[in-house]
């Protein structure tokens, strides 16, 4: 403790704390990923081996490779995997779509489709054939029950176009809007309409929503709907079912809230003409005015007919707890801090679990997760200790086995009056003052002060030669040897 004064501590496991109805304050865990020279790297969380237990899926845009981390059974990740893969890939889309991943590498302009083998392999992808240039992907279920498809925003001729593919090979493409120019940063499947058909939503920086509506015939109507709030520098988007219906709704942000909105279209008083909006249905707000929601994700908790909603608000750099109450307001529950807040989406992932019942944080260069279950790690204190040497200044401390009972000693290197405070650790973890001594007067041996603290270093090794642990010493320009008797 830089003082008179020290303590010995040990990590230990403990119960976690009540949070929220079935929701425990789990563990933090945070890993730290190879950094890239990219703007952005595909990562998924996703099932790729079967057993119900999603693994992490990273993209190394820089080196041409992919690496997999491997869930347990205990809900740790084992030691990461690699994969020779495409360079640059932006973006990793999973779906049984005969248990194939895709991969969108916009280094290389092209979309690939690759899967694990039974020997635990990830083969080079399988380069699929496009005319034109790829700039989004997402894969789902276009109809309740159907095979998920694979839907591609293209660049062709100048021209942006929406490209369909199922897994029976099938193609359907739809030339887009011609003053679509932009490039999108999300593409996602979602219901907005809430007809059981699934369509699609596009957001681009500064722009409004773009919006492709599925019609019965499986072709999409293409609208840009303005945002509640107005459009946004980094926008993103989440779903969940805000209120219970079984239906989720579209959650847009706007700085310190969230927005749960559905499709609607009015019809014009005066000309007739039918215009399409955003209805909003609920508004969360995040934990103060000043809050900034970068991202947000829907979590079960318990036997709660809606789900539990968990904001990240970059701001306050705290991870916020908001639930519906009794009469239907969200309210914000708990906000936890977070030691890393770098993160800039979410996700909710099963961890040892075949539910979900954890989130995952993503960044450019690292990952983590919260269980909201199980048990945390504590640093416990199991005892203290005072030098009784007056003014005693503990600087340093070494541990061995000094008097041959199988227990390892401590060794305190005293700096205010050159000591050495050996002090034992006994049963079942209490520390015991042994013996000390003083190593030398306040002069040096030269007969001026030193500018560095003595004694310095000390290290605990049998020197002598006769299978007994010895104490060495290094004081000024000398080394001291005390053999153990």
């Amino acid at each position: 403790q830089k003082s008179g004064r020290a303590q010995v501590s040990a990590f230990k496991r403990k119960a976690a704390e009540a949070l929220s109805g079935a929701f425990k304050e789990g563990q933090f865990q945070v890993l730290p990923l190879a950094r890239t020279t990219k703007a952005r790297r595909g990562m998924v969380w996703a099932d790729i081996d079967g057993d119900g237990l999603p693994e992490l899926l990273v993209a190394e845009p820089d080196s041409g490779q992919l690496t997999v981390y491997f869930q347990r059974p205990d809900g740790s990740l084992g030691a990461p995997k690699t994969f020779p893969t495409l360079t640059g890939i932006s973006d990793i889309a999973v779906a049984d779509w005969d248990g194939d991943g895709r991969l969108l590498s916009t280094d290389e302009r092209q979309v690939g489709v690759t899967q694990l083998d039974r020997n635990g392999r990830i083969a080079f992808p399988k380069i699929l054939p496009t005319e034109g240039r790829p700039l989004a992907l997402a894969v789902g279920a276009l109809q309740p029950n159907a095979r998920p498809s694979l839907a591609m925003i293209l660049d062709k001729e100048e021209r942006r176009e929406l490209q369909i593919r199922t897994a029976d090979g099938k193609i359907t493409s739809q030339k887009l809007n011609e003053n679509f120019k932009s490039n999108p940063t999300s593409f996602a499947f979602h219901d907005l309409n809430q007809d059981g058909l699934n369509d699609l939503i596009v957001l681009t920086p500064y722009e409004k929503i773009k919006v492709l509506l599925q019609l019965r015939e499986r072709s999409f109507a293409e609208e840009d709907i303005a945002p509640p709030g107005g459009s946004a520098e980094q926008p993103w988007m989440s779903v969940a079912d805000v209120d219970g219906d079984g239906k989720p709704e579209l959650l847009l942000a706007q700085k310190n809230f969230l927005r749960a909105v559905v499709w609607q279209v009015e019809t014009n008083g005066v000309d007739g003409k039918a215009t399409s909006s955003f209805r909003v249905k609920e508004q969360i707000n995040g934990a103060g005015s000043n809050s900034r929601i970068v991202a947000a994700v829907a979590l079960p908790n318990g036997t709660n007919r809606i789900a539990s909603l968990f904001l990240l608000d970059a701001e306050r750099k705290w991870l916020t707890l908001s639930e519906r109450d009794a009469a239907g307001v969200w309210q914000v529950v708990r906000n936890l801090p977070l030691p890393v807040s770098d993160f800039s989406s979410l996700q909710a992932v099963a961890l040892g679990a075949t539910h979900l019942n954890s989130v995952a944080f993503m960044s450019l260069h690292s990952v983590a997760w919260m269980a909201f279950t199980g048990e945390v790690w504590e640093f416990a204190e199991l005892d203290g200790y005072e030098t009784p040497i007056k003014d005693g200044y503990l600087n340093d401390v070494v541990s061995g086995d000094l008097n041959n009972d199988g227990r390892r000693d401590l060794v305190f290197l005293e700096t205010a009056k050159n000591y050495l405070d050996i002090v034992t650790f006994e049963t079942p973890h209490q520390l015991v003052p042994a013996s000390r001594w003083q190593v030398f007067e306040e002069r040096t041996f030269r007969g001026r002060r030193s500018d560095l603290p003595e004694p310095r270093e000390a290290l605990i090794a049998d020197v002598t030669g006769d299978g007994k642990n010895d104490l060495v010493v290094l004081v000024h320009d000398r080394i001291l040897v005390y053999p153990q008797e």
